[in-house]
């Protein structure tokens, strides 16, 4: 866990704001851009800067990017808050809560608010002192916080957010996608298809047929470790050139495989007041979207309920 506070860093996030305001036509903001009225220098830049949205782990720091379109019309852009929840003990993640005689986990954090300047609709910042997640530990988690004209306060969750382990209606995790990329095991198996223009990226062509998995239904334990071990068994069987069921060959004859969400359930977009998840009977249609808002009250104790074993 980090020992120091989370700190704006002013000098690495006003050279963010300046690179975000160079790619974006001056006095314009991005729902007012006509995209067949711009040049190609112009749609480049654009195309960049969106690169930079959601949150990043970088050289130890955290660099955030948010784009809300209303915050102009709603707010000073001195009122904007970015909140940070660091985990202060080790959150277990399991589809069987029950083993450990308790259905929900009471877990504390430190909770932090860093105030940040508004760039027009956008904002930008740098902060250091926080813990980007990995395999084995969540990071920080994160959300704007703001207060719009008549007062209420209101979160912006992050719609690019790479790391939602509580679904999107909850706040979102710093994540390290950079050691992610470096310590996967499938890597060497990517790169063997062949470079493209970037050297260190190999491109596949875009799937044809897709397999839309609904995860607490595709496999008998209902959790992505329990579909990961589904996927394995299959990969052994084709190993070694054994007899496929139809069973088998439901789940084999696609291109691709799209994860349906877990959390949220569809039909409690609303959700309770603050960051508690409860386990209910619904499912999710897998149709959720991480376009939103929601307003909540602010807690410094946060209730979860664990949704998948780690794989």
């Amino acid at each position: 866990m980090p020992t120091s506070n989370a700190q704006l860093l002013l000098d690495a996030t006003r050279d963010l704001q300046a690179w975000a305001a160079a790619r974006l036509p001056a006095q314009q903001t991005l729902d007012q851009l006509d995209i067949d009225q711009l040049d190609d220098e112009a749609w480049a830049g654009i195309k960049e800067l969106v690169t930079a949205l959601g949150s990043y782990w970088q050289n130890g720091t955290a660099n955030f990017g948010f784009w809300v379109p209303d915050i102009g019309q709603q707010i000073d852009h001195q009122g904007v808050i970015l909140e940070l929840f660091t985990p202060l003990e080790d959150i277990a993640l399991t589809a069987q809560p029950e083993a450990q005689n308790a259905p929900q986990q009471t877990v504390k954090f430190r909770l932090e608010q860093v105030p940040i300047q508004a760039q027009g609709h956008f904002v930008w910042a740098v902060v250091d002192g926080l813990l980007a997640g990995s395999r084995k530990r969540f990071g920080s988690f994160y959300r704007l916080r703001y207060q719009d004209a008549r007062g209420r306060w209101r979160y912006h969750y992050d719609p690019m957010a790479v790391s939602l382990p509580f679904g999107a209606f909850a706040p979102a995790e710093l994540y390290d996608l950079a050691r992610l990329d470096h310590e996967r095991a499938d890597r060497d198996y990517f790169l063997s298809f062949g470079s493209s223009q970037d050297a260190e990226v190999s491109r596949l062509g875009a799937p044809v047929n897709i397999l839309q998995v609904h995860v607490p239904t595709a496999s008998c334990g209902g959790s992505l470790a329990s579909l990961t071990r589904l996927y394995q068994a299959l990969a052994d069987k084709l190993h070694s050139q054994q007899a496929l069921s139809p069973a088998d060959q439901t789940y084999l004859a696609y291109d691709a495989i799209q994860l349906m969400p877990i959390e949220p359930v569809i039909e409690f977009e609303d959700g309770p007041p603050c960051w508690q998840l409860a386990k209910s009977s619904s499912q999710s249609a897998g149709q959720d979207t991480t376009i939103l808002e929601a307003t909540a009250e602010t807690i410094a104790e946060t209730v979860v309920e664990p949704v998948a074993e780690t794989i």
